[in-house]
């Protein structure tokens, strides 16, 4: 008799491969962009931090736990590409946290902002984007500093439970379009792309999935301070290791 296991190692390794496959392309893609744009100006910002800290509990046990110290190294880079009619922002970065005398909370994190923006005579376009690779403890905590890339997140899932040595893969993903047909008329979608994967999987506590939500609308200027917009959406949560799955639509005025 012979049977196939796959380690949650191995499970792990292969989100953080694809993660970074995902990278990769998208910073491909933002090069292809800029890369025939007359008039295109790359600009870098590099970011560098060092952090140490010393934690009381660091796995938060009731019964009470050493005291650790910890080290913190965090690089990343600011890509800016601007030209006429297009500005992109792409915001890599990489961060470690090691803790000499408690391994088995060191951490490698990933996390890539991106923000792109284009004009037309009568339309414009745009994609914002949020993908990570965070420990679950890490990602339940939202940053308390600003982020000028993506200042608004239409979700925020939080599960309230944290579980150590779990790692969370995150994607968020924002396009938009509108279009003018004459001064006052105007039209246009938006949507929103999410999903979510832990590793080691854990059903009961943490659900993986995928979100998604189309709107569409027809905006009518009646004046300079008054417009009027009529519009639908569509939504759809589907569980990736569970039978749950919801949809939703409706009207908007």
């Amino acid at each position: 008799m012979s049977c196939w296991y796959r380690s949650p190692v191995n499970i792990a390794l292969s989100h953080l491969s694809a993660l970074k496959r995902l990278h990769r392309a998208l910073l491909a893609l933002a090069a292809m962009t800029a890369a025939p744009a007359f008039g295109a100006e790359v600009y870098y910002q590099p970011v560098a931090v060092l952090t140490a800290e010393n934690d009381s509990n660091l796995d938060l046990d009731p019964n009470g736990a050493r005291t650790v110290q910890g080290y913190l190294a965090s690089v990343g880079t600011l890509v800016g590409i601007a030209t006429p009619n297009a500005d992109a922002t792409i915001r890599p970065r990489l961060e470690y946290r090691d803790y000499p005398k408690d391994s088995a909370n060191n951490r490698l994190e990933e996390d890539l902002d991106l923000r792109a923006d284009y004009r037309w005579i009568r339309s414009s376009a745009s994609l914002a984007g949020i993908i990570d690779h965070r420990d679950d403890f890490n990602a339940e905590f939202a940053n308390a500093a600003f982020d000028q890339i993506n200042p608004v997140k239409p979700t925020a899932p939080e599960t309230g439970k944290a579980v150590i040595g779990q790692t969370r893969t995150s994607v968020l993903l924002l396009p938009q379009y509108n279009y003018k047909f004459t001064p006052t008329v105007a039209a246009g979608f938006s949507g929103v792309y999410q999903s979510l994967i832990y590793a080691p999987s854990d059903t009961f506590g943490h659900v993986d999935f995928k979100y998604f939500v189309g709107r569409a609308f027809v905006d009518y200027a009646v004046s300079q301070k008054t417009d009027i917009a009529v519009g639908g959406f569509g939504s759809k949560y589907d569980a990736t290791h569970l039978v749950s799955r919801a949809t939703g639509s409706g009207a908007t005025l």
